[in-house]
């Protein structure tokens, strides 16, 4: 029982969605501000500091800015995803690690006579 009550901890620390719910949030914003700087007519689009916390700066005044725009979202938008992709491995696995414990209790308490358990 112990290593269940262990792997429960685990999965209230590592399976909730919340980092992969500010993850795809960042990529949201990203695209949306790609999308305002595109139909501002602007020149592109920088990135300062992308990490957990990052600010845009939008920048010029030329007419033709979607490709330097999209190119330069190529490697924040991957990044960002990239991101979402590893948060959601750290929850699977911390449900594949607690359903293997749960196992082990279950089949502790299996009684004798049942075999289809």
């Amino acid at each position: 029982m112990e290593s269940l009550r262990l792997e429960q901890d685990k999965l209230d620390k590592k399976g909730n969605l919340s980092k992969t719910i500010e993850d795809v949030q960042k990529t949201i914003d990203l695209l949306v501000a790609a999308r305002e700087a595109i139909a501002a007519g602007m020149s592109g689009l920088i990135l300062i500091r992308f990490t957990r916390r990052y600010q845009i700066l939008i920048y010029g005044t030329d007419g033709g800015a979607a490709a330097p725009t999209l190119a330069r979202l190529k490697r924040p938008v991957k990044a960002s995803l990239d991101q979402v992709n590893s948060d959601i491995k750290d929850i699977y696995s911390a449900h594949k690690d607690y359903a293997k414990a749960l196992d082990k209790v279950c089949q502790a308490f299996k009684p004798a006579w049942c075999y289809t358990c």
